[in-house]
């Protein structure tokens, strides 16, 4: 993430009473993805986190993929 390393992330989301996954999987609600790239991703521009979440939701699960600058804006306004 942009914002900062994933630990400080998750400390902001947890302090806000959101609870953090360690996968993509039916129980989650939001995943969400940073705005720099990785040179992991399976695909130029998304990992297999986000196909798990695209396919999960074509199968009927609600799950919402959140930007890191909505995900911003939600958690400062």
């Amino acid at each position: 993430m942009a914002f900062g390393p994933r630990r400080n992330c998750q400390v902001l989301v947890e302090e806000r009473g959101g609870l953090i996954g360690g996968g993509v999987s039916k129980k989650v609600h939001y995943l969400v993805v940073g705005s720099v790239g990785n040179k992991q991703w399976r695909h130029s521009t998304y990992g297999t986190k986000i196909m798990k979440a695209v396919e999960l939701r074509e199968a009927g699960a609600s799950i919402a993929i959140v930007g890191e600058d909505h995900w911003q804006r939600m958690l400062f306004g």
